[in-house]
């Protein structure tokens, strides 16, 4: 069997279910779907502060990038 005629079979079966046999599955993703989305706001806030990431500067130093791009525009 080939992944579309398994995937054909399970849309089937899925159709097949009364309401009351699907439910568990559809809390289970109401409940999969809350946390993906509470992961989400936490990834893309934490994603928003700089990480410390390292930048090479002219001298051949090593320092923080908003460190470094704060001092390039002091001294612009």
């Amino acid at each position: 069997m080939i992944a579309g005629q398994v995937g054909k079979v399970l849309g089937e079966r899925w159709k097949a279910l009364n309401d009351k046999q699907r439910a568990p599955y559809e809390a289970k993703a109401a409940q999969d779907k809350k946390r993906y989305e509470d992961e989400k706001a936490t990834y893309n806030v934490s994603a928003e502060k700089p990480v410390g990431v390292r930048k090479r500067t002219a001298r051949g130093t090593n320092r923080n990038v908003a460190q470094a791009d704060a001092e390039e525009e002091e001294s612009s």
